[in-house]
This record gives structure tokens, sequence and C-alpha cells, in this order.
């Protein structure tokens, strides 16, 4: 079996930036009208100034800590690396309960769009997932994952719906 590693799609990359930019540019011009308003005024816009400020940081992180992952797929298990937290997750294929190959479909009638996900359910009870989106290589890595489980039989009830 190969050892295969994620690869992030560079539109996924120039919309995840184009986003941070976006927010942040909205984030300033608030803040801007806020210190405008605190000259004139008492603390409180300088205090929902920086309350604005933390919440965005606060939800970029959260936002990205399960979207920049580093996936690769191992004979011996696994390997989830969040690039944000810098952590990593070895998982033995035992540990995989169930993976499921999900079609998503945005938009509306007219014009519409999908990409596809891959769920993966862990014994603790955790979810992960990645999406086509993200990187140019997912069938390959869940071709691979399916490769990998089948390889290594698990002796639990592990399924997959790919």
């Amino acid at each position: 079996m190969a050892v295969v590693t994620s690869k992030f799609d560079n539109r996924f990359i120039i919309q995840a930036a184009v986003f941070v930019v976006f927010l942040f540019c909205l984030l300033l011009k608030n803040i801007v009208i806020l210190i405008k308003l605190w000259l004139f005024a008492d603390w409180y816009p300088l205090l929902i100034a920086g309350s604005f400020f933390l919440l965005t940081i606060y939800f970029l992180f959260r936002l990205f800590r399960y979207a920049l992952v580093k996936v690769t797929v191992a004979p011996e298990g696994l390997s989830w690396k969040s690039l944000i937290t810098n952590k990593l997750m070895i998982i033995p294929y035992k540990d995989i309960v169930h993976v499921a190959g999900l079609r998503e479909v945005t938009g509306g009638q007219i014009s519409s769009s999908s990409y596809r996900t891959l769920q993966i359910d862990l014994i603790t009870g955790k979810q992960l997932s990645f999406t086509s989106i993200q990187f140019e290589n997912y069938n390959e890595l869940r071709n691979a994952i399916w490769e990998a489980r089948h390889v290594h039989p698990n002796d639990n009830t592990a399924t997959s719906t790919l």
C-alpha cells in the first residue's frame, strides 16, 4: 500500500484567503467607527471594538482548525494533522467505525453545484471529515482509506459506504 498525502486545492486556499481579508476589512471598518465614538464618549465603544476583534479571531481559529488539515493515509494508520494547532492524531484503522461518502448540493434550482464529503466516524464518537473542495486529490485519499480498511480488517463492526 502506498502512502497518500493530501494536497490542498488552490481554489480552496484562495477562497479562504479572500474570506479572511474580507472579514478583517469589515472588522477594521467597525473598529474605526467605534474608536471615533470612543473619542467623544466613554470607554464602552473601545470595549466593544476589542470584543469584536477577539470574537473574530476566535471564530477564525475555530473555523480553520478543522479546515486546514493534512491527511496522510499510511499502512500504520490515518494521520490527521491540524495546521493551525500543529496537533497530530494517528488513528489506527481498527479505531475507525464507519466511513461514509456524502454528496452535498449547494445553490438553487437554476444554478447549483455539488461537492463530496468523506466522513470518518471513530470509536471515541468523534467525527472527522474533509471535502473535495479542500483537496485536489480527494478521490485518491478516499480510495486509499477504503483500501487500507480492507487490507487491515477490524475486529469491531466497521462499515463503509463510499
